[in-house]
């Protein structure tokens, strides 16, 4: 059983989440009993215990004045869950209303530029794509750098969300690329990968790549350093769109 991924709307940390197996397969226990058999002191099981009978998944009772504690059953538990669930759903309905109120604010500000460094923030740099839905991206990088970058199984699962999301791309590539390419399916191109591609000239420079989508610009240094930056401005996503149409237009097409 996957408690991890049941109890995943409670934000329970790994400690919190042993200690409530524990409880699940040792049954009635004292905090000095669960201490115990958690392998945790009496002082922090304390700790851990409040946390988890605020989440209402267990309950605390006395049996001869020794306080005992027990999981809740499966029908509490299923309760507490609904309860999230119209939270969630309560949330979302506002949702609508935020946008749109954040959309007529972003009408109004000025541009913004967003630092990144290190492989951890570079992937949450291009996950910023994955905010939207049904939309096309311009693409100026070559793959083999990137996935070095980023590592396969993280372009893998971003690519896979991306198609979920319906974001079609166009991707200029330079021609020593196309084999390397080949090697992976996520960088298939066709209709069922919502990828063309094509061959960017031979004078072209790919040290630093670019992806362009609604008002924003992404830049990545394909360098060892390992450093991007996101560009929210209207005006130069407009301007590189209009660059890599130019390019796009003297560039040879590649068959899925």
């Amino acid at each position: 059983m996957k408690l991890k991924q049941l109890f995943s709307l409670f934000n329970l940390r790994d400690v919190e989440l042993h200690l409530y197996e524990t409880l699940l397969h040792g049954g009635t226990l004292s905090a000095s009993q669960l201490a115990n058999k958690a392998k945790f002191s009496r002082t922090a099981v304390y700790d851990l215990l409040k946390k988890l009978i605020e989440t209402g998944l267990i309950n605390e009772t006395r049996h001869l004045g020794v306080k005992m504690f027990a999981v809740e059953p499966p029908e509490k538990v299923e309760l507490l869950l609904q309860e999230k669930k119209e939270q969630l759903e309560l949330a979302q309905s506002n949702l609508t209303e935020f946008k749109k109120s954040y959309q007529e604010k972003g009408k109004q500000k000025k541009p913004s530029l967003l630092m990144f460094e290190g492989q951890r923030e570079m992937q949450q740099m291009i996950k910023d794509v994955l905010l939207y839905r049904d939309i096309s991206v311009q693409i100026y990088w070559p793959d083999k750098e990137v996935i070095e970058m980023f590592e396969i199984e993280f372009m893998e699962k971003y690519h896979k969300e991306r198609i979920a999301r319906n974001i079609k791309v166009e991707v200029l590539r330079p021609e020593s690329e196309i084999k390397d390419a080949q090697q992976y399916e996520f960088l298939n191109v066709g209709e069922n990968y919502l990828r063309e591609v094509k061959i960017a000239p031979k004078e072209m420079d790919f040290k630093f790549g670019y992806a362009v989508y609604k008002d924003t610009v992404r830049f990545i240094s394909l360098t060892k350093d390992h450093f991007g930056f996101l560009v929210e401005s209207h005006e130069l996503a407009e301007l590189m769109k209009a660059q890599f149409k130019v390019i796009w237009n003297q560039s040879k097409s590649i068959k899925g």
